[in-house]
């Protein structure tokens, strides 16, 4: 069953969600709706996993290079984490 609108212009309802059939007239986008089929948008806080560099097309030691650095991060994100849940547990 498809989702009838009602068109604010002649007070008929459809389901065409962009032109009203029964008028012609183009139906207004609520600005919640607006950025509905943006693909950037679609899962604004998602955020990536770190995974480890394995392009072959990169030589080695610069490879190695950026999985130092993605190691460190980890490090400094276990420890952030160590110090909320102290922080927590302190004020509990």
């Amino acid at each position: 069953m498809a989702t009838e609108i009602k068109c604010f212009e002649c007070g008929g309802w459809d389901t065409d969600p962009t032109t009203c059939s029964l008028c012609g007239k183009v139906r207004k986008v609520h600005s919640t709706f607006e950025n509905q089929n943006d693909v950037e948008r679609q899962k604004p806080f998602e955020i990536p996993m770190l995974v480890w560099n394995q392009d072959i097309n990169i030589p080695t030691w610069k490879r190695n290079l950026i999985n130092s650095g993605k190691a460190l991060q980890w490090i400094a994100l276990m420890i952030g984490g160590f110090i909320a849940w102290l922080a927590y547990w302190i004020v509990v």
